[in-house]
């Protein structure tokens, strides 16, 4: 088998888009929450806080903010995964030490299972029911190739002010038709789009990272006039 992405666009509706921005801000203050513990544990007494440290508390968590109790376990969980592979990263020297994120860097949140969602498509459009929160959304798109689905990322891109479903998929291996092979590992890959609004948006599978457009030739412009 083999693991594509499909993404498909959502089309929520007024109340529903409410519930999903509340999701992301929650899941966003658990992603600084999480950051700010490990920052704090190492300064303070020189420990580095792993993954299970911080996962194990979320039961407790949720009890103490009740406000938290509607985001499903397994997306919280994925959460605090993020900040984990967000150090394993930095600690490898792949990437920058993590930082704090503001809400509109905050793209949204994943189901590593299929706990608390359920998809109804055949490749071509459909909906999605994000059972965690009580919602049922349309969304439209067509797959290049669909299986089963196995993961789902909510994605918010705040300069369209678009959400998105983004689901990891098995399909059948198909085999190099010349018997090709490659050693590039495509789960590496960050793909990226040039734009008007943004100069860039690039999305590594996780998330998306927008670059505002600096728009150089509109400056000269009224450094001339």
């Amino acid at each position: 088998m083999t693991t594509l992405r499909q993404t498909f666009r959502l089309y929520p509706n007024q109340s529903q888009q409410r519930q999903l921005f509340k999701a992301r801000r929650l899941h966003q203050y658990v992603y600084n929450a999480c950051l700010a513990g490990r920052k704090h544990a190492w300064e303070t007494e020189g420990k580095s806080l792993k993954y299970f440290d911080q996962q194990n508390k979320l039961p407790q968590f949720k009890k103490d903010n009740p406000e938290f109790a509607l985001l499903g376990s397994q997306a919280l969980q994925a959460t605090v995964k993020r900040v984990d592979l967000a150090f394993q990263a930095f600690f490898q020297g792949l990437r920058k030490r993590p930082k704090f994120k503001s809400l509109r860097n905050y793209s949204g949140w994943t189901y590593p299972g299929s706990a608390g969602w359920k998809v109804y498509t055949n490749g071509k459009h459909g909906k999605i029911e994000l059972r965690d929160l009580g919602l049922s959304i349309r969304m439209r798109g067509v797959a290049k190739q669909w299986g089963n689905p196995t993961t789902l990322t909510i994605v918010y891109r705040p300069s369209l002010n678009r959400w998105y479903a983004s689901f990891t998929v098995e399909v059948p291996t198909v085999e190099a038709k010349y018997g090709s092979n490659s050693d590039l590992k495509y789960e590496s890959i960050i793909a990226y789009d040039l734009g008007t609004s943004t100069a860039i948006t690039t999305y590594d599978g996780s998330e998306y990272v927008e670059l505002t457009n600096p728009r150089f030739l509109r400056n000269k412009e009224q450094e001339v006039k």
